[in-house]
């Protein structure tokens, strides 16, 4: 009993340790059309861009396993549209977005199982910017370091995953720069809207009733005046 105790103690320990080191690296703020209160993923274009990225690149290796393509429905897109999207992939409209990478594959390659993407933004601190640094923090790695690949901004900088991006890999349909600074811009746009597909429908909600209150309250005022335009 005693040893066990001992052992959670570590782990809380090393989780508490790990967490700060994560917590002290310094990410790069970006502005997001989609952050703050009246933020909205209106840019659909950069979150086509983005998910062009996502099946292109990173479902290689990583699923969005709670994310299917009628969530692209909310951005605008047609049924139609979305059903080509999906049939390029080779996946049902309703079909999560899984990798053909198999897991075991996987561990047995890079030594672990690549995580899910789906809420990626939401399970890192500050997760949209976190997730744009780290497709940029690739750098040479130094002579003293001992691991698989050098990241600035992942925690202890050893990272499984190699570099990922490189300019002109994936082709644009409406003129934007095809190079590793606007790929990780959208897809992490694109990872930010899957993470979280149903704050368009939240946000639509809130200026309907925004708008019923500001009427009510218009109405009742002049109902007041009406009614008591006689009395002085």
């Amino acid at each position: 009993m005693f040893n066990k105790v001992i052992i959670m103690v570590l782990a809380l320990v090393l989780s508490f340790n790990a967490n700060a080191a994560s917590s002290s690296i310094s990410i790069p703020q970006n502005d997001w059309t989609f952050e703050g209160k009246a933020g909205t993923y209106w840019d659909s274009d950069q979150l086509l861009r983005g998910y062009k990225v996502a099946t292109e690149v990173c479902m290689s290796c990583h699923s969005l396993k709670y994310f299917n393509h009628r969530e692209m429905l909310k951005l605008g897109f047609s049924k139609d549209q979305v059903k080509m999207l999906a049939k390029d992939v080779e996946l049902g409209i309703n079909a999560p977005l899984i990798s053909q990478l198999d897991p075991k594959d996987a561990k047995d390659a890079y030594g672990v199982v690549p995580p899910d993407l789906s809420i990626i933004t939401k399970g890192r601190p500050d997760g949209v910017n976190y997730v744009k640094a780290l497709m940029l923090g690739y750098e040479d790695t130094p002579e003293e370091f001992d691991g698989a690949n050098y990241n600035k901004y992942f925690a202890g900088n050893n990272i499984a995953m190699p570099a990922q991006l490189e300019d002109g890999m994936v082709e644009y349909f409406d003129g934007s720069l095809e190079n590793k600074e606007q790929y990780a811009a959208d897809v992490a746009a694109f990872l930010a809207f899957a993470a979280d597909p149903k704050r368009v429908e939240r946000q639509s909600l809130g200026i309907g009733v925004l708008f019923f209150v500001i009427m009510f309250t218009v109405l009742t005022y002049l109902t007041k005046r009406q009614i008591w335009k006689d009395v002085k």
